[in-house]
């Protein structure tokens, strides 16, 4: 199998997760990260899911998952260790055209899960094909551990950038655009973070645009 990259909008997918142990556990705190709504369909969770749950974080439905509950979802994990279970999930989803991911059942898998590491708007993804898992979850340690504690911030103020470029008016023109992109990525914003703190590198950011021509 060949798995392609690619980030979804939750926003429009609702998700399901059939299951209420572990696996099911770090398969809704991934999701509740970047906000997804949802629905958890289980006899019996873990204390930790009860109160997310408890909490309004996530729909709860306590009994096992019975045919056709997918229809109304198009991402949807199974994680559980009945393994008749994600073979109806499956044919749910064919029938819906709706993707699943099936915990340690690769031949049910539409789509898998790569370790990520999320600083504000900037997310990296680790994935072996599904075939190392053992190893990405080393490396994403690894990662975690060497990138910036500004990095965040860093990614945040990125964004700034971009959306001065169109206030500013110059996005279009290229020449000063690359020119502005070049001295943002140029500068060491992790120093300026660490040494003299969040609003000093906006109000540095700002000046940056003041040697061009807004027009």
């Amino acid at each position: 199998m060949s798995y392609f990259p690619v980030l979804v909008d939750l926003d429009k997918m609702p998700a399901l997760v059939v299951g209420g142990g572990r696996v099911a556990l770090r398969k809704v705190e991934n999701l509740l990260e970047f906000d997804a709504d949802i629905t958890l369909i289980s006899p019996e969770i873990l204390p930790e899911l009860q109160s997310y749950a408890d909490s309004g974080k996530i729909k709860f439905q306590k009994r096992t998952y019975q045919k056709g509950d997918a229809d109304q979802f198009k991402i949807v994990f199974s994680a559980v260790d009945d393994l008749s279970v994600p073979e109806v999930l499956k044919a749910d989803c064919d029938k819906n055209s709706a993707i699943l991911n099936a915990a340690d059942v690769p031949e049910y898998c539409d789509f898998i899960m790569p370790a990520t590491i999320r600083r504000g708007p900037l997310t990296v993804s680790i994935a072996s094909q599904g075939e190392a898992p053992f190893f990405v979850r080393s490396m994403r340690q690894k990662l975690d551990k060497v990138l910036s504690p500004h990095l965040k911030d860093t990614a945040e103020l990125a964004a700034q950038f971009r959306n001065l470029l169109y206030e500013r008016d110059v996005y279009d023109k290229t020449e000063i655009r690359e020119k502005l992109i070049s001295e943002f990525l140029q500068t060491d914003w992790d120093k300026i973070m660490s040494e003299q703190g969040r609003f000093i590198a906006e109000t540095q950011l700002k000046t940056m645009f003041e040697n061009y021509p807004r027009k």
